[in-house]
């Protein structure tokens, strides 16, 4: 029997044994009260009957004394022994006792006793808890109490002259009769009413003391009884505790002794100890059996110390122990290779002496402390040179964790951090070398924004003009879509710039997925049908209305990879596919183009790279897949590519990209050809801000034509005197500027409280992310990039100053022309410009148009803008 059940059994028996002798006491302790309660209870009930008796002898007694001495004192005390035994007078103190032969003599003072409750001597009798047969002869005990009382009240009367009436009230007068009251005190009838008193009462102390006798023997023999049960229990409780100390000293003492000898031998390596044999099989001869496995242990632990010792001198790194003063206990031959010290030498010395100082008062404390720490440090040679060490230190804790001694394992690595650092400077190197590239970029974007904004500025300008002819809006046309195109080649490699210098971050928010989808479906859908391709998608009604994603940079994945393919397909078709399940959103562009050789689809992605098959026959940066593969990991998803030579290529992209129930879609409308609402009566002033004279017209014509007064400045310090002066409603500022700039220029206008609400819109063509950040940093309301359009401008307007621009009246000519070109074309002509219109086919109306240009210029004209616009619905209109 294992020891743990063996002290489980023996404690619960002396537990139960226990128990058992608490309970008797307990019983006992009871039994002996409820005897001792018993003896009280008599005495008291004894008391209360021999107040009936003494109460009846002082009532007698104080009658007789009345009678003979006429003493109103006595008269006063029968009457008030009276009024107590009726519970209409508080007891006095003490009044079990004798208490009214005390008072006898005249002089005494009565005791007072306010305390007290008034209480019959009736109901003490009957609170007593004597039985029905008990009380009633107490009842009839009083009772003939009561009778002697009128007797003695008669007599009390006579001698003062009152006698009964009929009703028995003494209300007759008539001479005192001293000799009749003495008669009655001493008359037989009077002791024969003394006898009806004591022989009830005679009989109710019999009966009471057989009573109580017989409930005090039973007391007596239960608790006989319980004393016996006590001294048998306590006796076999001494029993089982002899028995179980017997028990443990055999089992459990006894072999510890032994055990312990021996484990002082094997403390002291006597390795020779007999070890106690196992008698049972519990803990103990498990503890003895450990023993014996740990003599087993320490035996193969010489063994295998003197293993671990060549295993320690044998390999490469050096290994040393220090114990609390930071002197050696043990090293490797290894260690002393590397330190150049003798095993002897260093076993002599502290850590101290092979530690290379420089400017540390002790550097050893970077190599020991309470936890195991790692990294570099320089170790000091005995010839007093110095190399790196890469090291670990791992403290040995003893059980009150406290460090008694440290293994330091380290190794040299000097070659290794000559290497490092060349490669560092190389890595600074090329880090610079990007920084620069980067700054190389932004400044040549900025440096080609600039003009480009003037270009394609004033070429849309131009184009509002309708004095122009054909042929000069045809070469307008040419040079703005020309600006345009220059303007995505270098915005592409600013994209892939800010790519690779991470700073381009993912803005999520709530979008409508299905006019996102519709807007790009309406766009390049227009784009095959004019170069006569099918295009092709899937019904994306199922898909969610709303999700949350980078609106810009998923229309920029779209459309990069839509035009790729519109590109590089001649003839057939181009399949878009949009699929959604559990919050993954997946794109397929499949085109029936020329398709890429296997061994050349690594290149797609690749910046300035394009397969062979198709460089000679398109141009481009060949950024825009670069682009396309950044922006999808950004976003946490990935794209892949599959193609067939001579058959077509497939793009698929998947992202995570989480539904939408409730969004809040802000779309930004571009807007041209408007001017101010006639119902404004207050000409707004803006303040145009550039250094350049040609970025500051190009925004003079535009809000001129939307119907604002102008003023100008050419760097910031002229902007703070016309704020001054003109008091403008809006400003708009450049940002790079001699004398001051644009920022500086902000915070001196913001500086007045008075003006901390104007809008301010910076303009820069430096577009970087951070650019934008920081303008709205400085207090800038927008950040507006350049080339300006003047969709930007009247954006800006309507949100900061919250104004109304409709289309100019002069720039919707339809009702001016109509007329007379409805009179020359041909009703073919007619039903087949509404049907290009119809199929969206741009190619087809402008055609048609064109051969109506001798018969009226200007309508034509206006026409052809409307088609190149997408403004088919009006075409429509106009011709049906």
């Amino acid at each position: 029997m294992k020891l743990k059940t063996l002290f489980i059994i023996l404690y619960s028996l002396n537990l139960f044994v226990l128990t058992l002798v608490i309970i008797f006491l307990l019983e006992y302790k009871s039994a002996y009260s409820n005897m001792e309660q018993t003896y009280i209870s008599k005495n008291h009930s004894f008391l209360l009957a021999d107040e009936l008796r003494q109460s009846s002898d002082d009532l007698t007694r104080l009658a007789r004394t009345y009678v003979i001495t006429l003493n109103s004192r006595f008269e006063k005390q029968y009457h008030k022994v009276l009024a107590i035994r009726n519970g209409t007078r508080p007891r006095p103190t003490n009044y079990n006792r004798i208490y009214w032969d005390f008072l006898a003599v005249d002089g005494i003072v009565e005791e007072q006793n306010k305390n007290f409750q008034s209480i019959a001597l009736r109901t003490l009798m009957e609170n007593a808890g004597f039985t029905t047969q008990e009380l009633d002869l107490l009842t009839q005990s009083q009772l003939q109490s009561d009778t002697l009382v009128h007797l003695e009240e008669i007599a009390m009367h006579a001698v003062v002259g009152l006698f009964e009436d009929e009703k028995g009230n003494y209300t007759i007068n008539k001479a005192a009769d001293s000799k009749l009251a003495r008669e009655i005190m001493h008359s037989d009838a009077y002791h024969q009413s003394k006898i009806s008193i004591m022989n009830p009462l005679n009989k109710f102390f019999q009966l009471f003391e057989y009573r109580t006798n017989l409930t005090i023997e039973k007391s007596k023999i239960y608790l006989n009884k319980v004393e016996s049960f006590l001294a048998t229990i306590v006796v076999f409780f001494i029993l089982i505790m002899v028995t179980s100390i017997v028990i443990m000293v055999k089992r459990f003492i006894r072999p510890l002794i032994d055990l312990k000898k021996s484990m002082w031998g094997l403390s002291n390596n006597d390795l020779h100890t007999n070890i106690p044999p196992i008698t049972h099989d519990d803990e103990v001869g498990e503890m003895i059996g450990a023993v014996r496995i740990f003599k087993e242990n320490t035996q193969n632990l010489i063994i295998s110390e003197r293993r671990f010792k060549l295993l320690l001198d044998s390999i490469g790194e050096g290994v040393f122990g220090l114990n609390k003063q930071k002197k050696f206990s043990f090293i490797n031959p290894s260690a002393c290779d590397f330190l150049g010290f003798t095993s002897e030498e260093l076993l002599s010395l502290s850590l101290q002496p092979i530690m290379y100082e420089d400017g540390i008062n002790d550097i050893s404390e970077k190599l020991i402390g309470r936890k195991q720490s790692m990294g570099e440090i320089q170790l000091q040679r005995k010839d007093k040179t110095h190399f790196y060490a890469e090291y670990v230190a791992t403290p040995i804790i003893d059980k009150d964790n406290i460090a008694e001694g440290y293994v330091v394992v380290f190794s040299d690595i000097t070659e290794r951090k000559i290497n490092e650092d060349l490669l560092l400077k190389a890595k600074d190197s090329a880090e610079a070398a990007n920084r620069a590239k980067s700054l190389f970029l932004a400044n040549m974007s900025h440096e080609l924004r600039t003009p480009l904004n003037a270009i394609l500025g004033f070429t849309q300008l131009l184009l509002k003009d309708e004095r122009l002819e054909s042929q000069q809006k045809e070469n307008l046309d040419i040079i703005h879509n020309s600006g345009k195109h220059l303007l995505n080649l270098i915005s592409e490699i600013l994209e892939v710039a800010k790519l690779q210098a991470g700073k381009i971050e993912i803005t999520n928010s709530s979008l409508n997925f299905h006019v996102f989808l519709e807007n790009i479906l309406f766009i390049f859908s227009s784009r095959a049908k004019e170069k006569g391709v099918a295009f092709y998608t899937n019904d994306f009604k199922f898909l969610p209305q709303f999700i949350i994603g980078d609106e810009q940079r998923l229309r920029q994945v779209l459309f990069n990879l839509l035009s790729n393919a519109l590109k590089f397909t001649q003839t057939g078709s181009i399949t878009l596919n949009v699929t959604y399940e559990n919050n993954q959103l997946n794109f397929d562009v499949i085109d029936t183009g020329n398709g890429i050789l296997e061994e050349e689809l690594q290149l797609v992605f690749k910046p300035f790279e394009q397969a062979k098959s198709s460089k000679d026959q398109k141009t481009g940066t060949g950024l825009g897949l670069t682009i396309t593969q950044e922006l999808v990991t950004l976003m946490g998803g990935k794209i892949s590519v599959s193609s067939t030579l001579g058959v077509g290529t497939k793009f698929s992209v998947k992202l995570y990209i989480p539904e939408s129930l409730n969004a809040e879609i802000i779309e930004k409308v571009a807007k041209s050809n408007r001017v101010l609402a006639d119902k404004y009566m207050q000409k707004f002033k803006v303040l145009i801000v550039d250094d350049i004279y040609e970025n500051r017209l190009l925004i003079v014509q535009i809000v001129q034509y939307l119907g604002f007064q102008t003023c100008e400045a050419e760097n910031g310090l002229l902007a703070l005197e016309k704020f001054k002066e003109e008091k403008p409603d809006i400003i708009f500022m450049d940002i790079q500027m001699p004398v001051l700039d644009g920022y500086e220029a902000i915070k001196r206008i913001r500086s007045g409280s008075e003006n901390s609400k104007i809008p301010i819109i910076l303009i820069s063509a430096n577009v970087f992310e951070e650019e934008k950040e920081k303008a709205l940093e400085q207090g800038a309301n927008a950040f507006i990039g350049k080339p300006i359009s003047e969709s930007d401008v009247i954006f800006t307007l309507e949100t900061f100053l919250e104004l109304e621009f409709i289309p100019k009246a002069k720039n919707t000519p339809f009702d001016i022309f109509s007329k007379d070109l409805l009179l020359h074309i041909t009703p073919e002509d007619k039903a087949l410009i509404i049907k290009a219109a119809q199929d969206l086919n741009t190619t087809q109306t402008l055609s048609i148009l064109m051969k109506y240009e001798a018969t009226n210029l200007n309508s034509v004209t206006y026409l052809r803008q409307k088609t190149n616009d997408y403004q088919f619905n009006e075409l429509i209109s106009f011709f049906s």
